[in-house]
């Protein structure tokens, strides 16, 4: 399993996307479901899951597809497509969590976690339905049209808003939901667009003085402040695990230029984007080569 490289002959990334249903032991396995169910064998258990529904599994199963029915869409991509220095023994290691928010290493547990709320099947409402199917037709452009030679970097960087949209959803499965849980959806859902706060106050029906408060309860800061922070937790990752350059970052998150996103990138991480991109690779390389 892996997408070949049109700017290197006899180069291959280990990540695919099928049209379909589709499963690759050894890799982690994202399977949207956007309507009709999903049966499959997994092991001594079964999953069977409804649209619409996104399917996380670790790729350590033995998975058959039991029954198929409806629109469906499948993702998988091996731990070193991330990171060279990732595999499973690492992350199944019992430091790597610590590893993990040193390095800033997805924590994976949308593969891994299970409990008696959640089997591996993150049912979606229409606004994360949507959000997913928009993020699974870029990842899927980057690898069938590879449009600049940066198309995996641009994979990578899609597959973190990816996770952050998923563990969204899996921490509401969990916890449940809370009175701003919509409004949260719909800002994990467009962080990467020109967000207006108060459209969406306007469309919740609520005000930006009354959605300040709530979020400074459940977060210890402001609605705005909110957004800026998860945009720059984003970027952080797509500095630490690309080569995209920091003008680009900066674009498509939105900010006003890439000046203004230094400055807001510094004050929140205390040293430039530059800086924090070759402290995170030369940290990562010295502890795991």
């Amino acid at each position: 399993m892996s997408t070949a490289c049109k700017y290197n002959n006899g180069r291959s990334m280990p990540v695919d996307f099928s049209n379909g249903f589709s499963f690759v032991t050894g890799c982690f396995n994202l399977i949207l479901l956007k309507q009709g169910y999903l049966s499959l064998l997994c092991g001594q258990s079964r999953i069977i899951a409804n649209g619409p529904s996104l399917i996380c599994l670790s790729g350590k199963e033995e998975v058959a597809l039991g029954a198929a029915k409806g629109s469906v869409s499948s993702l998988a991509f091996a731990p070193s497509f991330m990171n060279v220095h990732l595999n499973y023994e690492l992350i199944y290691s019992k430091d790597y969590p610590s590893i993990s928010e040193q390095h800033l290493f997805p924590t994976f547990d949308i593969f891994l976690h299970r409990s008696d709320a959640y089997g591996g099947v993150l049912p979606l409402g229409d606004i994360s339905l949507t959000r997913f199917g928009q993020l699974f037709d870029r990842i899927a452009l980057q690898l069938f049209k590879q449009p600049t030679m940066k198309w995996s970097c641009k994979v990578r960087s899609e597959l973190f808003i990816l996770f952050d949209m998923a563990e969204f959803n899996l921490n509401l499965l969990e916890n449940g939901s809370n009175e701003i849980s919509d409004m949260l959806e719909s800002i994990h859902s467009v962080i990467d667009t020109n967000l207006s706060l108060l459209g969406l106050f306007k469309q919740y029906n609520t005000t930006a003085t009354t959605m300040s408060r709530k979020f400074k309860k459940y977060f210890g800061v402001t609605a705005i402040n909110y957004v800026l922070d998860l945009r720059l937790t984003l970027c952080s990752y797509v500095l630490a695990f690309t080569d995209i350059t920091a003008t680009d970052i900066a674009e498509s998150y939105e900010f006003f230029d890439s000046t203004y996103f230094a400055r807001m990138f510094k004050r929140k991480f205390s040293c430039s984007p530059y800086d924090f991109r070759v402290q995170k690779r030369t940290e990562r390389d010295a502890l795991l080569r």
